[in-house]
């Protein structure tokens, strides 16, 4: 009652004033002349009946004047123009500016805050109101922060061009846009926040809202209760297998979540709990142990039933595992020795290696992706051919100098070198121990930031040349090279010019050492400036708010710059791969974030409004339909009191006023035929095996669906052994869903949104073996668009919906998938238009079910292919026409149905000889 009456606001509330008069009304109601009396002549009986005394007006019965008060207290509050959730507005003539949070953060919500923004566009719209709009996750390409009005007709259309993007929020907006909301008159000012802060400083934003607040009035909009998306902050690989950084915001209520590991593929590799310590703590962290050959073979970490890209880590070839073989002598001893470098080089390389030692025959046989050798003498010439041919294949050799290599002569090396080493701290040497210069800019280790505590005491010189420094990766403070590399064919040869031991050197020690080798691991799968163009990486597969695919038509290509740890405005790009496909760089929501809190709105000097789910609803007419019933009512009572019981149904007035009450019924709203699955309903659902419709609130659409389900399900009866009886609609919020084997859901653009009551509804359909066909219905239009019918707005729409289902990820129908031949056999999949693409659910890997798709998704608007008539006849015409692909689109339902029924026993090997032969293969 509380939510009810705080969401009721009248439209001329000036009207309610009327309501004093009631008591006016009740005293000139509250008497009523007695009812006259029918007397038989002759007229000396009349005259002798006449009473002698006076008589005085009897009163009108109590319940009688409280019925026609409450007639007239129904008529003044419906003039009044009452309503359920309208926006509250201050004036009408005051321009309207909208902030709007359309982040990663904003998605988990987005549905409740879609309906909220949908409601007041549609009251704007009404009052002809100029309205702005800024969007603050979207990159701010106006460089002067000018507000542009938005037209009419995309402010109807504001939910289909504001939708979560996967930037971050920047609230600096507020303040950029200062100097052009000053030039508005009054404004009235609307936040829709996501209620959160990663970046920046809270106290500017408050501050900002402040001054904005001064111009004129100020309404935030938030969720009634904040409950912020886990969200993966950081992936390392460790020695123990790949952890996992998660991060919640404070105080977030906990709630059981799972961590999945995916492939390429959307395969799930592994899945592990995603446990909290307590109420308080924020972060924890989850570690998964796989196999090298399954590690690299992930492609992506997701939270799993967070709607949010922030919960989604997208891996390139930098977190790939790789493994490098150290090359040993079979006499060595398995114990590790503080005196050998293979020590110090085996404790380095872990982190992100994997390693195999052994000899270096054996090494080059096992082909790894790299070897690390530490200081050696000349090779034999059989295993020196044999290294330089692994190397031209694309092996990367790592060589490590030392007293050997200083007095032997190798060709294996990437420069020339003086024989003999430098002495930096030797007796007869006038130098201290050098400390380590700037790296070269064309080198790997460029942005890697130089340890001025490491010194060389001893290092092979390489032979001046015109190519040493293209060549140099690394060198000393007076320019002397350090790391040196070249190509060798599809390899390269890399040599550090000092030891991998503390005997010439500290580096070995250090931590830049480590992310040297780190660096190298990427070499040969991953080197971003090889993708660069002018220093610009190219969208290649981006993300939206909710984590799912987008368009790339107009993304900002990536910066280089932006790599540096150290970089700014980390939020700007959109999350997603960069590059090419050859070399790709992920770019993700976690690393970007420096806090996650909620923003303490009670500073701010602002009404604080919650988003609703519901729209907004005028009274006006249910109120004057109940007066109007009640008026009927009266009548009804009046002649009853007149004419006596006897008369009432025989008298024409009468008769006249029971047809007008009638059909009065019409102006209320139509009672809900599907308010709840009563007996009659249940038993027509589970007596007879039936197909299912979900109705869409549009009557031409609804009544499509029918007549196409009519259609299929008689030539089921017709060419099957399935009794299909009549189909049945299904009203999402209000019916069950499990008695249907099939659901066909067409999807329209302006569909309400799912509540997540509903939404569990679904997922339990589909997880006990049920069947959803979506058919969008528009491949005619999506040919516009290439043919892809999900930058249509039934696709966007249908998008939404899917992100929010438990399902696994789809795929367009294989060739030899069950579906194109649990009947008949077909490879196409027509429905009033032909050339669509079938996409279903990738079952390859789910356990249940049979291996039955639970989803199957398309836009040939299936439907109306099937579509009858109350005489048997076709209702819509083919595109481009033809009763033969009428006759493909009933084979497909059937197809359809029988795949969903009978699961996937087409697919046993006792079925193909027969397929074969039918096939006259």
């Amino acid at each position: 009652m509380t939510a009810f009456l705080t969401s009721l606001t009248f439209a001329t509330p000036w009207i309610l004033s009327a309501l004093l008069i009631l008591p006016a009304i009740w005293w000139l109601l509250r008497l009523m002349p007695p009812a006259p009396k029918k007397v038989r002549f002759p007229a000396i009986q009349f005259l002798l009946q006449i009473a002698g005394k006076e008589e005085s007006r009897a009163k009108m019965p109590l319940w009688l004047l409280l019925l026609r008060l409450m007639i007239a207290a129904l008529v003044i509050v419906a003039l009044a123009g009452p309503s359920l959730n309208r926006t509250e507005l201050t004036g009408t003539d005051r321009p309207i500016v909208l902030f709007i949070d359309n982040d990663w953060l904003s998605a988990g919500n987005w549905d409740i805050k879609e309906a909220t923004l949908n409601r007041m566009a549609k009251e704007f719209y009404a009052q002809d109101r100029l309205v702005y709009i800024v969007t603050t996750a979207h990159p701010q390409n106006n460089s002067d922060y000018s507000l542009k009005a938005v037209s009419p007709d995309s402010l109807s259309a504001i939910s289909r061009q504001v939708h979560p993007l996967s930037q971050g929020v920047d609230h600096r907006v507020f303040e950029q846009y200062y100097p052009a909301l000053s030039r508005l008159q009054s404004p009235e000012i609307f936040w829709f926040t996501n209620g959160y802060t990663t970046t920046g400083s809270e106290t500017a934003l408050i501050d900002a809202l402040e001054k904005i607040a001064d111009l004129g009035s100020l309404t935030i909009y938030r969720d009634k209760e904040l409950i912020g998306p886990p969200i993966i902050r950081s992936v390392s690989n460790s020695g123990g297998g790949i952890t996992v950084e998660i991060t919640r915001p404070a105080n977030s209520p906990a709630r059981p979540s799972m961590l999945l590991a995916r492939s390429e593929s959307g395969k799930i590799l592994e899945k592990m709990p995603v446990v909290f310590d307590g109420i308080t703590s924020q972060s924890t962290s989850v570690t998964f142990k796989l196999p090298n050959e399954i590690r690299n073979d992930l492609s992506r970490f997701e939270i799993q039933n967070s709607k949010s890209a922030g919960s989604v880590f997208l891996l390139d070839d930098r977190w790939k595992r790789r493994t490098i073989g150290l090359v040993t002598n079979s006499a060595e001893e398995d114990t590790p020795s503080l005196l050998e470098e293979n020590y110090y080089l085996e404790n380095a390389l872990l982190p992100f290696y994997d390693i195999k030692k052994n000899t270096l025959s054996q090494l080059i046989e096992e082909d790894p992706a790299l070897i690390a050798m530490r200081d050696t003498a000349a090779l034999p010439a059989k295993q020196s051919s044999m290294l330089e041919k692994w190397i031209s294949d694309g092996g990367i050799l790592i060589r490590f100098a030392g007293p050997k290599l200083a007095n032997a002569r190798s060709g294996l090396l990437p420069v020339p070198l003086r024989a003999g080493n430098r002495n930096l701290d030797g007796a007869m040497s006038w130098g201290k121990p050098a400390k380590l210069g700037k790296m070269p800019e064309n080198s790997p280790f460029s942005h890697l930031t130089v340890d001025p505590d490491i010194t060389v005491s001893k290092q092979v010189l390489a032979n001046p040349s015109p190519e040493l420094s293209q060549k140099t990766w690394a060198q000393l403070a007076d320019g002397t090279p350090l790391v040196t590399a070249d190509d060798r064919g599809r390899g390269k040869i890399i040599l550090f010019h000092t030891t991998a031991k503390m005997a010439w050197s500290d580096l070995a020690i250090s931590g830049l050492f480590v992310e040297m080798l780190r660096e190298i691991s990427f070499l040969g799968s991953f080197s971003p400036s090889q993708s660069a163009s002018d220093g610009l990486l190219a969208p290649l597969a981006l993300l939206d708010g909710f984590g799912r695919p987008i368009d790339l038509a107009s993304q900002q290509s990536l910066s280089l710059s932006y790599l540096d740890p150290q970089a700014t405005d980390r939020g700007l790009y959109a999350s997603g791969y960069y590059g090419s496909p050859q070399n790709r760089i992920a770019n993700n929501v976690g690393p970007n974030i420096d806090r996650y809190e909620p923003i303490n709105l009670t500073k701010v000097t602002a009404t604080t409004r919650f988003y609703e789910e519901g729209k907004s609803l005028s009274l006006m007419a249910p109120l004057l339909s109940a007066a109007l019933g009640l008026i009927l009512i009266d009548s009804l009572i009046m002649i009853f009191l007149l004419n006596g019981s006897r008369l009432l149904i025989r008298s024409a007035s009468t008769k006249a006023v029971i047809i007008t009450f009638i059909a009065s019924l019409s102006v209320f709203p139509a009672s809900d035929s599907y308010a709840k699955d009563d007996l009659d309903r249940l038993l027509q659902a589970t007596l007879e095996t039936r197909l299912a419709y979900i109705v869409t609130g549009d009557t031409q659409i609804d009544e499509m669906s029918k007549a196409g389900l009519t259609g299929l399900s008689k030539q089921l009866r017709r060419r099957t052994a399935i009794e299909a009886a009549q189909p049945l609609p299904i009203k999402l919020e209000q019916n069950e869903l499990i008695f249907f084997p099939m659901i066909y859901w067409p999807i329209t653009a302006d569909f309400e949104p799912v509540s997540d009551q509903a939404i569990e509804k679904i997922n339990h359909y589909l997880k006990i073996g049920g069947t959803i066909l979506f058919d969008t219905r528009n491949q005619l239009a999506a040919g516009v668009s290439n043919g892809n019918f999900t930058r249509t707005p039934e696709g966007m729409r249908l998008r939404s919906l899917l992100s929010r289902l438990d399902i696994q990820r789809l795929t367009q129908v294989p060739t030899d998938h069950v579906l194109t031949r649990s009947f008949y056999l077909m490879q196409s999949f027509p429905g009033r238009y032909h050339d669509g693409e079938l996409w279903v659910e990738n079952t390859l890997n789910a356990a249940g079910n049979d291996g039955v798709a639970s989803i199957v998704v398309g836009s040939n608007d299936w439907a109306a292919a099937w579509a009858i008539n109350f005489e048997g006849r076709p209702v819509a015409a083919m595109v481009p026409g033809g009763e033969r692909q009428r006759e493909m689109a009933f084979r497909f339902g059937i197809n359809l149905v029988m795949y969903t029924l009978a699961g996937n026993y087409k697919a046993d090997q006792v079925h193909i000889p027969a397929i074969l032969e039918r096939l006259g293969q």
